[in-house]
């Protein structure tokens, strides 16, 4: 089954990789917007610039990428003025949006993707169909969370590096 989402990729903060969801073509070519039963989350263009508004708000990021073991980060980012956060994994998924549900904070998910580096195989179909089975239960579980800002694809998919430090080309797969 393929994603019943259409998305459409943008480059936000640092070289992060992100996808919203939901995204919808508006009338105007200069906008995307995800209209996800959390928040409305819109990018928009004007010319070679690019903002991000979320609920109708312009929305600059200040954040953080965080590692999660209890809600002490999350505070701590709030109180330093920080509005945003991304994560690594899914594993605390759950426990992190409460958190910044709680301080006003959203949050950029990262999506679990194996990496060939620690042994997944891109040519094994069943590997690959299950790890998209699972990404999609997670994307329907925590599509609606009013604290989600969006979706990041993978963190670092193709870094590849051999035992002797030379880059090894990925698997386009």
């Amino acid at each position: 089954m393929m994603f019943a989402f259409r998305t459409q990729l943008f480059f936000l903060l640092l070289p992060v990789v992100l996808t919203l969801t939901t995204l919808t073509t508006a009338a105007n070519p200069n906008v995307a917007s995800s209209t996800s039963c959390g928040s409305t989350v819109e990018v928009l263009r004007s010319g070679n610039n690019w903002s991000l508004q979320v609920n109708g708000q312009p929305f600059t990021v200040h954040g953080a990428g965080m590692g999660y073991s209890d809600e002490a980060g999350v505070r701590s980012l709030s109180d330093a003025g920080g509005n945003a956060f991304r994560t690594w994994g899914t594993q605390d998924l759950d426990s992190q949006l409460a958190a910044a549900e709680r301080v006003g904070l959203k949050v950029l998910v990262g999506l679990d993707m194996r990496k060939e580096l620690q042994g997944f195989d891109y040519d094994d179909k069943d590997a690959v169909a299950q790890q998209q089975t699972q990404i999609e239960r997670i994307i329907e579980k925590y599509k609606c969370h009013p604290s989600l800002l969006g979706w990041i694809i993978s963190n670092e998919p193709n870094l590849m590096i051999g035992a002797d430090g030379a880059v090894v080309q990925p698997n386009p797969k």
